[in-house]
């Protein structure tokens, strides 16, 4: 008789499940249920402080926290839960004054210096931000997020040396961190290093391409260099990329708007209003796009609606006992995948002058096969027919040449080649075919930023190899249906 394991006894761990798993009520029921058994032991009373506070009731968890507080002054995880409600319902001062207390009893612990330094930068102390960052790093030297704010602290003080020195060191530590690249692009073009920063755009760009606002500083940086064309595609993509983002929709207009397109512009500009109705910028350049006020490079500049530098979020806080079980995962395959191998940048990844190589992690195309062919392949002369093949002699060993051993004589017809597969016919055809909302919404997009385009500006736009890849894209996501005979 095959043995069952026993199922989960403990009433504090089946809670805990409970919790994890979204069942508030019946996790609260029985947290209560093991206070009343033992009012003494913290556990269960901490566990459902911090259920009370994810549920938004943060006056219960308070009476519970003040609680065990009074029993352990030096309680640490009654410190951190305090000061995260605190910080949520806004109480920032009497957040940092939680946080700083749990990190004179615990020096060594580096989240309670990380939440100090962010709460300092929220209260407007960024000198006391770069020193609780700096402590994190004495401890850590391999705390990223404390790398990042330290150099976004830097900037904001004016040390731009400094920042760009730890943002170095950052990414030496993690050279792929998308965060990372596009502060330091960012720091990159303030030190009018514009070719470093085209290229860390484009790497933060790649590592996390679901992120429009490196898009939005490489496109404005394009057009800062006098490559118009560059920064119309790259708002293009941003546009592909968040397609109701005002930043994306006012950036777009102010290029339309520079090359005397007022109507296409005022289009976006009202389109951003309508998303983001208190967004400044997007106001006035649609006042000089009804104006038809011309725009110079200087004041397209100034128009453009930039992503500054990006702090990153605080370490995760865990609303339970950092000891309780996880909640079983759904029987769905939505369970994540390992993590890939770390690809490291090199100088050989730098875009050359000819272009940019493809991506490393694509293996090199191999070469075609070369095709073989035989003596008895070749042309044969006008007047000597073949022999038919019954009465034939036995042949000798064929000797096997390639393409490249025939003679190139003025009266040898080359054996015929296979033809090149036509282009793709225009976007219309796929129209009616179209079922994916996602290419539908990037067909519209094309056929409209065409039509607002010059006949000799859509003619090099369809010559580009842009458009050439989105046709690509969507002959093979979405083919034609059968024609009947």
């Amino acid at each position: 008789m095959a043995l069952t394991p026993p199922e989960e006894t403990d009433p504090l761990k089946q809670a805990r499940l409970l919790a994890g798993s979204g069942r508030y009520e019946e996790a609260e029921k029985l947290f209560k249920t093991l206070i009343a058994r033992n009012p003494s032991d913290r556990t269960p009373r901490l566990a459902l402080a911090a259920l009370l506070a994810e549920t938004d009731r943060t006056v219960f968890a308070m009476t519970h926290l003040r609680r065990l507080l009074a029993a352990d002054p030096r309680d640490t995880a009654v410190l951190s839960l305090m000061g995260h409600i605190y910080r949520k319902s806004g109480r920032l001062k009497d957040a940092l004054r939680i946080f700083r207390r749990a990190a004179e009893i615990a020096p060594e612990r580096t989240d309670f210096h990380f939440y100090s330094g962010n709460l300092y930068r929220n209260l407007g102390d960024y000198k006391a931000a770069g020193l609780s960052y700096t402590r994190i790093l004495k401890i850590d030297r391999n705390h990223i997020p404390s790398h990042n704010n330290l150099g976004v602290t830097y900037a904001d003080l004016g040390e731009e040396t400094k920042s760009l020195l730890v943002f170095q060191q950052g990414l030496t530590l993690d050279q792929d961190n998308p965060i990372l690249l596009f502060n330091y692009g960012a720091l990159l073009e303030v030190w009018e290093r514009f070719k470093d920063a085209l290229f860390v755009y484009r790497k933060a760009i790649e590592y996390k391409a679901e992120w429009d606002a490196p898009r939005h500083n490489l496109g404005a940086l394009f057009f800062r260099l006098g490559q118009a064309r560059e920064a119309l595609e790259t708002f293009t993509d941003a546009l592909f990329v968040a397609p109701g983002s005002p930043r994306s929709l006012n950036n777009m207009g102010v290029v339309l708007l520079v090359q005397g397109k007022n109507r296409a512009a005022a289009a976006y500009f009202k389109q951003a209003l309508r998303v983001e109705p208190d967004c400044q910028k997007a106001a006035d350049n649609a006042r000089r796009a009804e104006t038809v006020d011309a725009l110079t490079r200087e004041t397209a500049l100034a128009s453009f609606y930039r992503a500054g530098m990006v702090l990153m979020e605080d370490a995760p806080f865990a609303p339970y006992d950092p000891e309780a079980p996880t909640p079983p995962r759904p029987p769905s395959g939505d369970a994540p995948q390992p993590a890939t191998r770390r690809r490291v940048i090199s100088e050989r990844d730098r875009p050359q002058a000819a272009g940019t190589p493809p991506p490393r992690t694509q293996p090199a195309p191999k070469p075609a096969p070369r095709r073989v062919i035989s003596e008895r392949d070749l042309p044969q002369d006008a007047g000597t027919p073949r022999p038919p093949s019954g009465d034939a002699p036995k042949p000798a060993p064929r000797r096997v040449i390639s393409e490249q051993d025939l003679p190139q004589d003025a009266g040898t017809t080359p054996p015929p080649r296979t033809q090149p597969a036509p282009p793709p016919p225009p976007p219309e055809r796929y129209c009616k075919d179209v079922d994916n909302a996602a290419i539908r919404d990037l067909l519209a997009y094309l056929l409209d930023l065409t039509a607002y385009l010059s006949p000799q500006d859509s003619a090099k736009f369809k010559k580009s190899a842009e458009y050439r890849t989105l046709l690509t894209l969507i002959t093979t996501l979405s083919p034609p249906s059968p024609q009947p005979p």
